[in-house]
């Protein structure tokens, strides 16, 4: 789902205060917009998050952002997925480093 996304190049950049609806394209623009955002809404109610979505709302609760929104539980599921996903990435990525000798000896600045 991190690469469809990524592959899809969606910009979630907030539109710039200064531009006038009315500039040719800008509608155009939006919609196209729009189109990809419900499609990637789409494609995260289909996501089984690694995380069941019940701990993903009992932490939302005591963190007090309390919601009953299913999409947004799977959004912020997704992130997370995300998250754990770059720091297992990172870490075997530094295994490999140490193994193979890079990562600097016992005693060098560690």
């Amino acid at each position: 789902l991190f690469r469809s996304w990524k592959q899809k190049n969606l910009d979630f950049r907030a539109m710039d205060a200064s531009e006038s609806p009315t500039k040719r394209g800008t509608k155009r623009k939006s919609a196209a917009e729009a189109t990809q955002i419900v499609q990637f809404l789409k494609e995260v109610d289909g996501y089984t998050p690694t995380i069941p979505e019940e701990v993903t709302r009992y932490y939302l609760q005591l963190g007090g952002a309390a919601t009953e929104d299913a999409t947004i539980t799977k959004l912020v599921s997704l992130a997370t997925d995300k998250f754990i996903a770059d720091i297992v990435h990172e870490a075997k990525e530094l295994g490999k480093l140490r193994r193979s000798g890079k990562g600097g000896g016992e005693g060098e600045g560690e």
